[in-house]
């Protein structure tokens, strides 16, 4: 696919958007899961966050996709696997607090 340069580096701003916005949805669950299973309650901003940043992430992801294609939009393609992460992470730890 070739690409000319002011399409490289839109795709580099979507990449990076979307890596920003999967860490800190990331951090944001990371506190959560530690409050929960340190016998508090789990604030719902770290839902909210994760709720607000995934479809910014998912278009972000398209966008880079589309102009760039895969090889180039690597970033992106992380910070779907990041998201997908926080899905594992909060069934696993339902399971763990299911099982106590």
């Amino acid at each position: 696919m070739t690409t000319n340069s002011k399409s490289q580096s839109f795709a580099a701003g979507a990449n990076l958007v979307a890596i920003v916005c999967a860490s800190v949805s990331f951090l944001t669950m990371a506190i959560a899961l530690f409050q929960i299973f340190t016998g508090h309650n789990a604030s719902i901003s770290a839902y909210a966050v994760m709720i607000c940043t995934l479809p910014v992430t998912i278009i972000c992801t398209v966008i880079a996709l589309m102009l760039v294609g895969v090889r180039l939009s690597k970033l992106a393609l992380i910070a779907i696997g990041i998201f997908a992460l926080q899905f594992i992470m909060g069934y696993i730890a339902k399971m763990i607090l299911m099982h106590q």
